[in-house]
């Protein structure tokens, strides 16, 4: 079905239900870290955004109509290759990207931004239609002379990601459940949704996420995030010692990185 809204993905099961065959119809943007290969996506037509996903191939994929970006808040990237990826009508952002290679890519129809990547050569490329920006360590080494640039050239200094400010060594790792996670659609929940207006196996399911929390132990909620958001907003009601909210508020974002800011901001307002 096409849909002028991007589908946001969570989780395998809803990027197999989208990725079902070669052709994409629609934008796209996959904030699963579960997900590490397009396969069998081949064409996109439309937009495709990769957020905090840790894919590690762009194979089988070829053409993307839209735009393509990447963006990593909590988790740091590993796509060293663009891969089979040859056109991209609309702009490129590959910023952050730990990329060594532009694999099987031609065409960019607008902007191609490669600042804070690993790139040493442009491989096959040979058209960009709108600017072209590039890490500074590329300046003076790189022969642009057989691509056609729309645009303008510009070299950058480094930045800094936003991952590289999480402290990896203070998270916590999560358990795998001893029960089955079940499918909790992605929505946007407020600090009063009532959990019982949830199917039984989610609301099951968050019961025991909750009595794991107590007992200091993190489950891996396989992509659901709004079990650990409902538990934020459940910890809110029901905790009121001061000093154990900020233990158990620490303990929530360190094991799930999304919700840093949302405890931070109910801790400045103990």
């Amino acid at each position: 079905m096409e849909t002028d809204i991007p589908i946001d993905i969570y989780t395998q099961a809803e990027f197999k239900r989208v990725a079902s065959y070669s052709l994409v119809k629609q934008d796209i943007v996959i904030r699963s870290a579960e997900v590490k290969s397009l396969a069998p996506i081949e064409e996109v037509k439309g937009s495709l955004g990769i957020c905090d996903c840790l894919i590690e191939t762009l194979s089988p994929l070829k053409y993307v109509h839209g735009d393509i970006w990447f963006s990593f808040y909590y988790k740091k990237p590993c796509l060293r290759s663009l891969d089979s990826l040859k056109r991209v009508d609309g702009n490129a952002s590959f910023r952050y990207l730990p990329l060594e290679d532009l694999g099987d890519l031609e065409y960019v129809g607008g902007n191609l931004s490669l600042r804070d990547t690993q790139i040493n050569s442009l491989g096959n490329l040979t058209h960009i239609g709108g600017n072209l920006n590039l890490p500074m360590h590329l300046k003076e080494k790189l022969d642009l002379s057989h691509l056609n640039i729309g645009g303008n050239i510009r070299y950058w200094n480094e930045g800094k990601p936003h991952y590289s400010l999480i402290n990896n060594d203070s998270e916590v790792a999560l358990q795998k459940s001893e029960i089955p996670v079940p499918y909790w659609p992605h929505s946007y929940l407020y600090p009063d949704h009532d959990i019982s207006s949830e199917p039984r196996p989610i609301r099951e399911f968050f019961k025991y996420f909750k009595n794991q929390f107590d007992k200091g132990i993190l489950l891996d909620t396989e992509g659901n995030t709004n079990y650990p958001f409902m538990l934020l907003f459940d910890l809110q009601q029901r905790i009121h010692s001061t000093s154990n909210m900020i233990k158990k508020l620490k303990l929530l974002y360190s094991g799930y990185p999304m919700l840093k800011s949302y405890c931070q901001a109910v801790l400045r307002n103990l």
